[in-house]
């Protein structure tokens, strides 16, 4: 616990007082605001808020969410003691691997995320051994957990879906030899619990929100581009009132639209003119629905032509354009209430380590990705040998799963190739491969 508490330590002081980029800044206005748009989760503005009211400024962000993240690691180690004592240190990986370490103090949704969801596979795996007394409360605390996560991000649903399934798996499967495993109620009553708390975090977010952005458009406009480039045919409709920026044609499509992100259809790129703008009018966004719905109809192998490029750009996959990853160079964006980063000789050295490391290969997706899935290939035929614990192969096989899930809601949402997004997938990999090496009998 002692080397825990001195490693979080370590990550507050190298990034004290909170690394802010745009999306941190714009995150603290509404906090302060008192408005809530759902273009950042309002959730995350009234944590911010009442954080803010007892010291301003992101410190009591930062402390809060390394010391979640810290928590989770220190259960989760503890969980899987019982099963080998000398893996359960292999956990604490997760604080110092390069990748994760180096967004670890950015105040972004996306690592309150990734903390909500390892804080849940903690009370999740205590679950297994608990005394009957506490079972109630870890699995309130593990739901409360998978909630919040997926208020912070709304694609994080997909992952909870397979950590769903390990909560009520690690709830009534008393025996690892118990005959009767009822796996078809296990799995419609995880199925069911996703769905509220998915419908629950959307409420949520809707209660919360004094503005509607409707950023679903961004992704809809993006696929229209992207499939219409794919089929040789512009697929926009010409009747929008606001959504189009006059007539265009493919040629002008083509010359915007890049796998790799959307921000070109909106804004002058490449020496052309957008295409498109972001809209509120109801007609509009219905418009675009239908436009949507219709172009992937239309040319279904066009569109998904298009996810794949976008995937292989996410995954940073050979022949990809470039993934954008987190340098660190501006520490704190320039903002209205005068934050400013402390720089010393140890954070300087930090952020010139962290920002070289950018470029390595542990950086790329794609090999968590493929490593996920080899993993999970390989715990089936040690499951059917017996040479497996099977409650913790199940909790490897669960982890690997959400953290694919994710990465396929990326497939399937993303508008560009961020790597923030992949982290997750990256936590995942590597929890998951412990748990599997913690798993041998």
């Amino acid at each position: 616990m002692s080397t825990l508490a001195l490693c979080g330590a370590g990550v507050i002081y190298l990034f004290y007082p909170g690394y802010m980029s745009y999306d941190s800044i714009q995150q603290l206005r509404f906090a302060k605001s008192g408005v809530l748009p759902d273009a950042h989760p309002p959730l995350m503005s009234l944590i911010w808020r009442q954080l803010d009211a007892i010291y301003e400024g992101p410190l009591l962000m930062l402390v809060s969410q390394v010391a979640i993240f810290a928590l989770s690691l220190l259960l989760i180690s503890r969980s899987i003691l019982k099963y080998a004592p000398t893996s359960r240190w292999l956990v604490y990986i997760l604080l110092i691997f390069p990748p994760v370490l180096g967004v670890a103090g950015v105040i972004w949704k996306d690592i309150w995320m990734h903390a909500f969801l390892l804080l849940s596979i903690a009370f999740i795996l205590l679950l297994r051994d608990c005394e009957n007394r506490l079972k109630l409360t870890l699995s309130i605390g593990a739901l409360t957990c998978l909630f919040l996560a997926t208020s912070m991000r709304h694609n994080a649903i997909f992952a909870v879906a397979p950590l769903s399934i390990l909560l009520f798996f690690n709830v009534i499967i008393k025996q690892e030899k118990d005959k009767n495993r009822p796996y078809l109620f296990i799995l419609s009553t995880s199925s069911a619990t996703t769905i509220a708390i998915f419908i629950l975090s959307i409420a949520t977010t809707n209660y919360l929100s004094d503005i509607k952005r409707n950023f679903s458009q961004v992704v809809m406009a993006f696929d229209i581009a992207g499939t219409s480039v794919q089929y040789e045919k512009n697929l926009f409709f010409n009747d929008y009132d606001e959504l189009t920026n006059g007539d265009f044609k493919l040629e002008d499509i083509k010359s915007l639209y890049t796998p790799r992100y959307h921000a070109c259809l909106y804004r002058p790129c490449r020496n052309n003119e957008p295409i498109v703008s972001f809209v509120q009018n109801s007609s509009d966004l219905e418009k675009l629905r239908e436009n949507w719905i219709s172009a992937i109809l239309e040319s279904p192998i066009s569109w998904l032509k298009h996810k794949s490029l976008v995937a292989r750009e996410i995954l940073n996959l050979p022949g990809s354009e470039g993934l954008w990853v987190p340098t660190l160079r501006i520490p704190i964006e320039e903002n209205p209430w005068g934050i400013k980063y402390n720089e010393n000789k140890i954070r300087g050295m930090f952020r010139e380590v962290m920002s070289n490391m950018s470029t390595n290969s542990i950086y790329n997706p794609y090999l968590y990705f493929f490593a996920s899935i080899l993993i999970l290939i390989s715990l089936v035929p040690l499951l059917l040998l017996r040479l497996l614990d099977a409650p913790i192969a199940m909790a490897s096989a669960t982890v690997l799963l959400s953290g694919l899930s994710y990465e396929f809601s990326l497939f399937l949402g993303a508008t560009s190739a961020d790597f923030r997004y992949s982290i997750w997938l990256i936590i995942c990999t590597i929890l998951g491969s412990i748990f599997a090496i913690a798993a041998r009998k």
